[in-house]
This record gives structure tokens, sequence and C-alpha cells, in this order.
């Protein structure tokens, strides 16, 4: 019936200052979550793939079952729900996005369920619809959610987000960038909370950081549109420095943060919520990704990518 393919993301500035309310950056990026759906008898059968994994489940037309893939599953019910029938179907998905790295795998897989069953409809999801849809599902999984992660992988390109107000970037910089990923040592939530107790022990310190973690993201506007590279790099830089203040980048992170930038990345630092997962690195490409290869669990050189496009 139909194939859609949806990307992830990474980000490019403002981790943790974000959740006090200050801007953030992101990016999407050129590993994707692909979704195909077909006829199907009875149920919802899911097929799954993913670095590391596969799974296969039966989401039974009164909505038992699937448990093993909740974010399909939400998905699925978020259809449902939306086109008040329940069809059954075949959905494969197969996704480049390893879980919990901080690249959006559950939002492109979220976003990607959501468009191919929707195509059992004979519906196409606008982006702007994925993108809301998409967050409902992990808000229904996780209990919270911020809309940054939808809204990249289904609008695409570069992204600023504040609150619930975004602006999509352009400026033609195409951003090329090299990603490296270790095991995470704390999930987002676990960072969340170790940053709020941070602010407890750096005082008005802790007020500074983000505030000007803040105003670096203001700044990247200005360099994107400008299309200044070297001056994006810099920001990216000093909110590594940041971070680092925060106490968020351990010492494998940091290794190869140091690394990137001996081998002539222009910029490197931590995306994410830090405690590992993975690091973004700009300028060197495949010299930085040959040279981070034998310190990280895996490594990517991505480019920026469009949103959410069907087959």
């Amino acid at each position: 019936m139909g194939y859609v393919k949806v990307p992830g993301k990474v980000t490019l500035l403002g981790e943790h200052a974000v959740v006090y309310g200050y801007p953030a950056l992101v990016m999407a990026i050129d590993l994707y979550t692909r979704a195909a759906v077909s006829d199907g008898e009875g149920a919802v059968e899911v097929e799954s793939t993913y670095p590391g994994g596969r799974a296969e489940t039966r989401i039974g037309l009164d909505g038992r079952g699937g448990d093993e893939l909740p974010y399909v599953k939400a998905a699925i019910k978020k259809v449902w729900e939306l086109q008040g029938a329940r069809r059954p179907a075949k959905v494969s998905i197969a996704s480049e996005l390893p879980y919990g790295s901080g690249l959006g795998s559950s939002a492109s897989v979220s976003v990607a369920t959501l468009a191919a069953y929707s195509l059992s409809y004979g519906v196409k999801l606008h982006p702007d619809q994925l993108a809301k849809l998409g967050r409902e599902v992990e808000v229904q999984v996780q209990g919270r959610a911020s809309p940054m992660d939808t809204l990249a992988v289904s609008l695409g390109g570069l992204i600023k987000i504040s609150h619930e107000k975004f602006e999509v970037m352009g400026g033609g910089l195409s951003v090329k960038a090299v990603i490296a990923c270790v095991g995470k040592e704390k999930s987002t939530g676990e960072s969340v909370a170790f940053v709020r107790k941070r602010k407890d022990e750096l005082g008005s310190r802790f007020d500074e950081i983000l505030e000007e973690i803040g105003s670096l993201v203001e700044s990247s506007s200005k360099a994107i549109k400008d299309r200044d590279l070297t001056q994006l790099c810099l920001l990216m830089n000093r909110n590594e420095e940041l971070l680092e203040e925060l106490g968020v980048v351990t010492e494998r992170s940091l290794n190869l943060v140091r690394r990137a930038r001996a081998l002539g990345a222009t910029a490197a630092k931590i995306s994410g919520g830090g405690f590992g997962g993975c690091i973004v690195a700009l300028g060197g490409d495949e010299k930085v990704a040959s040279g981070l290869a034998a310190i990280a669990d895996r490594v990517f050189l991505v480019t920026e990518s469009n949103g959410v496009s069907y087959g």
C-alpha cells in the first residue's frame, strides 16, 4: 500500500537548558527509519528491525498484544482513534538508529508508524500533523516528551525550538557531521534529575550557565542565516564547555570530543542528555570518523536531511 522514510536527529546546541525554557537547535540527519504497510488479516502484524535487534508482534483489533514495541502500538492506536476504524495490516519497520542513543529513535519510529499505517486508510498525513501526533505517542509511552524530536524528524532540516514555538532555519549550510556513540550510563530522565540537583549545588552559577547556553542558540540563528559554519562551530564548542561544567559529560565522551578535535574537527560536543550516548563533530569527515571508530561503539557520517518522505 505504501512506504515512508523518516530521518533521525542530532542536537547541535541547547541540551538541558531547553528543559528550563531556553531554546535548542536540532538537525534532522540521514539515518532513517523506513516503514512499509500492506494488506493484512485479523490484526496488525508488525516486524521491526533495528541496530542489534529484531522484534515481531501482533496487535489484535481489540487492542491486545504489541507490548514488545510500545511506540509502535501507541502509534497504531493513535491512528485508530484518528480514523475511527480499526484495519488489519502488515507493517514492516527497519531503523538505522541505535535505541537510546539520543538520535531520536523513538520519535522516528513513532512518526514512521503513524505515517505508514495511515496509508492503509488511504490517508497521507502532513508533516505538521505527524509532528503533533508523534509527540502525543511519545507522551503516552514516556509520560512526558519535548516536541523537539518529533518536529525534527517530521519537518527535517535545522530547527530552533523554544517552549512550543519553533523556527525552521534556512541558510543552505548543508551541514555534514560525524556522530560517535558509546553506551549510556544514565537515561535521559536520570540526566535531567542530575542537572536539577546541580542547580542546588551550583547556586547562581547554574542560572548563568543555562542563560549562556540559551544565548549560544540565539547566536546560532545569525550564523546559520549568514552561512557561517565556522561561527556555528565556535558556539558548539563553547556549549560543550558549559555542559562539562554541569557535569553531564563522562570521561569516555570527553575522550571522543578531544580525539575528534585532535583529528581536525572544527567542533565537537556531546549531543543529548549526556552520561554517554553520542557526540557530534563538524569538520574532518572521513578522517575524524576513522579515528573515532577505534574508541567508539558506533560511528556514523551524516548530513542534514529533509523530513518525512513518502515512496
